[in-house]
């Protein structure tokens, strides 16, 4: 249980990081006077192996349930009356029932996932420590350097934009309620516990497996966000700029 409660409270720090980097992002395309959505642009650019892979599962997912598919966008769009203020990528995809819907809308968070943990399990980032982790971006041969530090960039990248927005969730609450009916059903039959008892083990287990994963992304998420934080500072003071956010 222990080990439940630390990854989802991992998965909040993640998502609460990843709008606190991208706002200040944009912040710092005000300060640099870059055009209007520069800042979008940037953060696009910086994050663009993520975006892909975020817009791809969208894709690939629909594809393999027979959902009709349009255009990808990977660079940032106009906020519409039917998307959210904030579109850096998006893919057309036909209305459907909510089931279909709801996979299609949480395959990205699925893919981003599963690829963090595979990153992270693998032979070339393999870990027992930070300082262990630090020392294999040191005592080696330059090329496995490299090759680490791509890693890390990828594992950064996906681990940020994994996460489903307002427009790929529309149809999750249909689904919470039919949950919540098994969940009410099953207690009124007696088969609550039995079906807890199957449960817990399996998804204990399965977060004990992506705890340190998630804690990787969120470390390398206060290391990016010490980075923005002094340069958004040393910017403000060599323009005598000063930004206030809402």
């Amino acid at each position: 249980m222990v080990y439940i409660l630390g990854t989802i409270s991992l998965i909040g720090g993640i998502y609460w990081c990843r709008a606190y980097i991208q706002k200040h992002i944009q912040g710092i395309g005000k300060l640099i006077n870059l055009p209007s959505n520069g800042g979008l642009y940037l953060y696009t650019l910086i994050f663009l192996p993520g975006i892909m892979i975020h817009e791809m599962a969208h894709f690939m997912t629909a594809a393999v349930l027979g959902v009709k598919t349009g255009e990808i966008h990977l660079l940032p769009r106009p906020a519409t009356k039917h998307q959210e203020a904030v579109a850096l990528g998006s893919v057309q995809v036909a209305k459907v029932d909510a089931f279909r819907s709801s996979l299609i809308g949480a395959a990205p968070f699925l893919t981003g996932s599963t690829i963090i943990y595979l990153i992270v399990n693998s032979q070339l980032l393999k870990f027992n420590s930070l300082n262990h982790l630090v020392e294999s971006l040191t005592n080696r041969p330059i090329y496995e350097i490299i090759l680490r530090l791509i890693y890390l960039y990828l594992l950064f990248c996906i681990g940020n934009t994994m996460f489903s927005s307002k427009e790929d969730t529309r149809s999750w609450p249909l689904l919470v309620i039919l949950a919540l009916t098994l969940i009410v059903l099953a207690y009124f039959t007696g088969s609550l516990n039995q079906a807890l008892k199957l449960s817990l083990p399996w998804a204990a287990s399965g977060a004990q497996a992506f705890f340190g994963v998630f804690l990787l992304v969120l470390i390398l998420d206060g290391w990016f966000i010490s980075l923005l934080y002094l340069l958004e500072k040393g910017l403000g003071r060599w323009l005598k700029k000063r930004l206030i956010y809402g």
